[in-house]
């Protein structure tokens, strides 16, 4: 029996853009704005109409840095697109001047596009190279927890293929009435096989996604035992964060 659970939202008051979800690791706070799937949200501007301030000394725009779990390429004022699509074209940007990207997308914030990019920054002297990496993988393993909810101890095997085929995890172990216990699952991005064998014969199977974090990312799989049933539940944590337009404008 599958199931998804849908944990709370998650703020971003000090986000820090590691793929590792989980409400210990930011505050939470509440958010007027809604976001769809394209990453656009209802009352900011996007596609080069992001407001800034313009330096007094050079007369050049310039934008406050914006931590949030992601930016869509749609959201990019035109000259901050312009400097992204150079590096995705020819494999960097290069430019002796000022890096508009560098300076208004903080570090822990991925480019989306067709999947979540980090950027990196090379200097060398007053030389700026903007490069992209594809996202591949979580921070960390997703977890897999087995609760027993049956007064009686119970054996369990847990098998997790991946697209390949090879077994990522392949495990035998006890967990006691009404306990939980946890095992590393997997990291990387895909689809994956899930299957849960107990020892009296009783067996469930299942496919899990373990998609690139974006409005809502995958913060593990839970698998309840009664006496009656396996369910095997994927857990999802959803963001509750302010997009970056909204920051440029609001600054």
């Amino acid at each position: 029996m599958r199931r998804r659970a849908l944990l709370g939202a998650i703020g971003t008051a000090g986000f820090s853009g590691c793929l590792d979800g989980g409400t210990s690791e930011r505050e939470t706070r509440s958010s007027d704005s809604t976001t769809d799937e394209s990453g656009s949200d209802d009352g900011s501007q996007t596609d080069g109409d992001a407001e800034s301030d313009d330096d007094p000394r050079t007369g050049e725009r310039t934008y406050d840095e914006c931590n949030a779990p992601y930016v869509t390429h749609d959201q990019l004022p035109d000259e901050i697109a312009a400097e992204v699509d150079v590096a995705f074209d020819d494999g960097e940007y290069v430019t002796d001047g000022e890096l508009l990207y560098e300076q208004a997308i903080g570090d822990g914030t991925p480019l989306w596009k067709d999947r979540p990019y980090d950027h990196r920054v090379e200097t060398d002297g007053e030389t700026r190279r903007l490069s992209f990496e594809a996202q591949t993988e979580y921070a960390s393993p997703r977890t897999l927890e087995l609760w027993n909810d049956t007064d009686e101890s119970v054996t369990a095997t847990v098998t997790i293929t991946d697209e390949d085929d090879e077994a990522v995890v392949d495990t035998t172990f006890a967990v006691e009435g009404d306990e939980r216990e946890r095992v590393d699952a997997a990291s990387r991005f895909g689809t994956y096989d899930v299957e849960i064998e107990l020892e009296d014969g009783r067996r469930e199977t299942d496919t899990w996604e373990l998609f690139a974090p974006k409005s809502e990312g995958v913060d593990g799989l839970t698998v309840g035992i009664t006496a009656d049933e396996i369910s095997i539940e994927p857990l999802i944590w959803a963001y509750d964060f302010e997009p970056c337009p909204m920051q440029w404008e609001r600054t």
